[in-house]
């Protein structure tokens, strides 16, 4: 991702193809060649773009400009003001919810396929919303994770918000703090779209899979081993 800015290449574009091909990657070595594995890559790959999406919306309607961090103006300088700083806004909000996001569907995914093996004559609908009484509960816990991490990273500044009495409707519009906010709720919105995308996928392919070719099955690996 990295070298691929420096040379110049449209930020979002290479972090959401960097950041997928660096989410599958890992997958596959961790959890292996399974239906499970490639579940998870591909509710990954359509959460990622709905939240790409959702960031793009976002960060126009709040009118961001993307200097809201400091080393952005430095950045700036040593590129000639060649580099689209948005572009990096947009870059940084996916792959800061990226490390959620595979934790998220490769749990969900598993608690799909689990439920199908202990009944495998569990029919979609039913199999969808065993999985989304889980996924509700994860979803819940997993935000609060990602809100209560932002606000760990930005505690001194709250902390000096609280000492010098700043008005919070002033402090909410200042670029820094807006930026931090429309990161959390574009994060959090991309996860809560992540958890019905991969169980209704994951649903699916169970339901699908016993009436698979063996030769098709032996293609695809197993469901969850």
């Amino acid at each position: 991702i990295l070298p691929g800015i420096q040379q110049g290449k449209d930020p979002l574009s290479v972090s959401i193809f960097g950041a997928f091909f660096f989410v599958a990657f890992s997958l596959y070595i961790i959890y292996g060649w399974n239906v499970k594995t490639h579940t998870a890559v591909l509710g990954s790959f359509l959460a990622l773009v709905i939240t790409g999406m959702l960031a793009f919306i976002f960060v126009n309607n709040a009118r961001l400009t993307g200097y809201g961090d400091e080393n952005m103006i430095y950045i700036s300088q040593l590129t000639q003001n060649t580099l689209d700083v948005r572009s990096l806004l947009l870059a940084g909000i996916l792959i800061g919810t990226l490390g959620v996001l595979d934790d998220l569907v490769i749990s969900q995914a598993s608690a799909v396929f689990e439920l199908y093996r202990n009944n495998p004559n569990q029919t979609f609908t039913i199999l969808f919303k065993s999985a989304m009484n889980i996924g509700q509960d994860h979803i819940a816990a997993t935000v609060n994770t990602l809100v209560l991490a932002y606000a760990g990273a930005s505690l001194p500044m709250l902390l000096l918000f609280s000492f010098r009495n700043v008005d919070y409707g002033l402090a909410i519009n200042l670029e820094y703090i807006a930026e931090e906010i429309v990161r959390t709720m574009v994060g959090s919105l991309g996860l809560f779209a992540a958890v019905p995308i991969t169980t209704a996928l994951a649903a699916l392919i169970a339901v699908k899979y016993r009436d698979m070719g063996e030769k098709m099955k032996l293609y695809l690996g197993p469901l969850n081993e």
